[in-house]
């Protein structure tokens, strides 16, 4: 058998090195690397996930503030737009004031309350049978808004003037969204020539 010379060892040493290197980076490191790089990715992924979870969660820490704001506003809003604690005085006081403001002479003023048809979703019909008279003696504001009715007073005004300032006055009351005039009767003065008695039958709702 021929032995090997030093130069041949030394190749044969170098390439065992070479083999054991490949081979553990073959069989070690390489698969290492590849699960490395696939927990990554699905670390990004679960990261990515828990950040659109925590961003879309509602925050409960100031949930208490906020049901008083909302408890705020919505009376608020109901003191703007239902009238509920708007009673017969108050009507009274401000028909009277209108009519002096017009240089009328306030001779009668009656004040009841009143319903229109129940309030109904948009675009619903209602049904001729299912109409049923409402008793509104029986009725306080707030049952009234309870039932879907709409509330409202049934002012019946008569006044003395004339032609012109009545007119005047009606487009001022009816230049209020909530008030509408209904009917109108005018008649001759018996007492003061030139002028009219004018009996006004208005509708005043409560929101």
């Amino acid at each position: 058998m021929k032995t090997l010379t030093h130069r041949e060892k030394k190749l044969l040493y170098i390439l065992l090195l070479l083999l054991i290197c490949v081979g553990g980076w073959l069989l070690l490191i390489q698969p290492s690397l590849t699960k490395q790089r696939f927990l990554k990715s699905e670390y990004d992924t679960l990261k990515g996930t828990y950040q659109t979870l925590e961003s879309s969660q509602m925050d409960y820490s100031t949930l208490d503030e906020d049901m008083v704001n909302a408890a705020n506003k919505y009376a608020e809003l109901s003191e703007r737009f239902y009238k509920t604690t708007f009673n017969s005085e108050d009507v009274d006081d401000l028909y009277t004031k209108k009519t002096v403001n017009y240089a009328l002479l306030p001779l009668d003023l009656s004040i009841k309350f009143a319903v229109t048809d129940p309030i109904k979703p948009f675009g619903e019909q209602e049904k001729e049978e299912d109409k049923t008279e409402t008793k509104t003696e029986e009725l306080t504001v707030e049952e009234m808004l309870a039932s879907k009715v709409m509330p409202c007073y049934e002012v019946t005004q008569r006044v003395r003037g004339l032609p012109g300032n009545v007119y005047s006055y009606i487009e001022d009351m009816n230049s209020d969204k909530g008030m509408q005039l209904t009917t109108m009767v005018a008649t001759p003065s018996t007492t003061v020539e030139g002028q009219y008695e004018f009996t006004l039958t208005f509708i005043l709702y409560l929101i």
